[in-house]
């Protein structure tokens, strides 16, 4: 289980209120206010719907204890000694909001909050890239150990940078998603439902082959 919390947000949105006006044949600057909101808006829904970020954004995602083994294998806590995979179920974090761009660092709190920063020599950063990138994840190094940790609540903290980057970034695939929310939204103000994410079929359907599934 893991919490998170947004520390930087993103400094545009995916999409230009320009092209928004062109999509929705409007030539008056009367509504630009109302057009922006909605992009953003729209955005926040799409993220929310696929689990990924569209422009770069930093988060601290907090855990209580570093990840277990499987019932079949139980917790460890030596250094490792053979292949990496024999490792994988408890040395490995997989970081949820995709795509990852880079770990800023790992900090571990003690029960009188003090912070200590886990060395980045000692853990490995995997990132990937794509229209619909894997997960990104953080590996202990053959060797390495996860530190101790003994404050009882959000005793780990990672901050991370993810997002496909920034306006030119965001696939094409997206973009017209994103559209095409703003176009519903803007057609049917006032009458949206937020229990799927979008309102739109439209934009779900064109989002869902990137949407990540349950980790």
């Amino acid at each position: 289980m893991y919490r998170l919390n947004l520390v930087s947000e993103p400094v545009c949105e995916p999409l230009d209120i320009v092209d928004v006006k062109t999509h929705l044949r409007i030539d008056t600057d009367d509504e630009d206010a109302y057009l922006e909101s909605l992009i953003t808006v729209a955005r926040m829904a799409g993220e929310s719907y696929t689990g990924r970020c569209f422009i770069t954004q930093t988060y601290q995602m907090f855990l209580d204890s570093w990840p277990a083994g499987t019932a079949y294998e139980p917790w460890w806590n030596g250094t490792k000694t053979g292949p990496l995979n024999i490792f994988s179920y408890n040395s490995s974090i997989t970081i949820p909001n995709s795509p990852l761009q880079s770990i800023t660092h790992i900090k571990t709190y003690d029960n009188a909050d003090n912070a200590t920063t886990m060395d980045p020599a000692s853990y490995q950063v995997s990132t990937y890239s794509g229209v619909s990138p894997q997960c990104g994840r953080v590996t202990l190094r053959d060797g390495a150990v996860w530190p101790s940790v003994t404050r009882n609540a959000d005793g780990i903290e990672i901050e991370f940078v993810c997002g496909y980057g920034n306006q030119s970034d965001v696939p094409k695939q997206i973009k017209q998603a994103l559209l095409e929310e703003v176009a519903y939204r803007y057609v049917n103000r006032g009458d949206c439902e937020m229990e799927t994410g979008c309102c739109s079929s439209t934009c779900q359907s064109l989002l869902a082959t990137i949407k990540i599934r349950e980790l």
